[in-house]
């Protein structure tokens, strides 16, 4: 019997492109000022900043030199207007199980999202995977932290996530059910055990 259910946020619960682009400019000319990058490479910055994890961007697009100076760009960002969940977001607190957050990005960012949106007491725990911080290695690290702090049982977990190779492939190696929701854009994964359109898919899964 399913006890808890473990959320990504951005492209699950949230969408991250539904944010007013303009608030990173700064960051974003920062970067151009560095006249590291092309026109088109920026572009493509700028495309993959709301399309990827902040791990997956740092990875690709910055050096140690410019990792630090644009986060430090992102930390002093204006603080985020009220936001909204996806339509759908309201069935979280309906279903009678206890819910966790497990979310990668700079910590700082990932909070103001969370408290613009307002759901922070939908959720048990929250847990940021930063990848600026020593704190995990991984989602599955916290995942195993999950397991073994409130002793469940990896039958009796859910993981719903987006991200093929993050939460879901974690939750895969835990022998956790995985659960990939299609968002506009995100492309369907054989990797995950079910996927759904729409949170208001997880009761009937549950009662399974």
């Amino acid at each position: 019997m399913i006890q808890a259910i473990i959320y990504d946020l951005d492209h699950t619960l949230f969408d991250p492109g539904s944010i007013d682009k303009q608030i990173f400019e700064s960051a974003f000319e920062w970067l151009e000022s560095a006249g590291m990058f092309s026109s088109e490479e920026m572009t493509m910055i700028r495309k993959d900043f709301f399309s990827i994890s902040l791990n997956a961007f740092i990875d690709k697009h910055l050096t140690d030199t410019t990792r630090e100076a644009f986060v430090t760009k992102l930390k002093n960002l204006p603080l985020l207007p009220k936001l909204a969940t996806y339509r759908d977001g309201h069935v979280v607190t309906g279903i009678n199980v206890t819910n966790y957050l497990v979310t990668s990005g700079l910590t700082e960012f990932q909070n103001q999202k969370i408290d613009a949106l307002g759901i922070r007491d939908w959720f048990a725990e929250i847990f940021i995977d930063d990848p600026l911080r020593l704190t995990w290695q991984d989602k599955e690290e916290i995942m195993k932290c999950i397991i073994e702090t409130y002793g469940y049982q990896p039958s009796e977990l859910l993981i719903v996530g987006d991200n093929p190779h993050s939460e879901i492939k974690a939750g895969n190696n835990l022998g956790i059910q995985t659960i990939q929701i299609l968002r506009e854009g995100i492309i369907k994964s054989n990797l995950a055990d079910q996927c759904i359109q729409t949170l208001a898919a997880l009761p009937k899964i549950i009662d399974k």
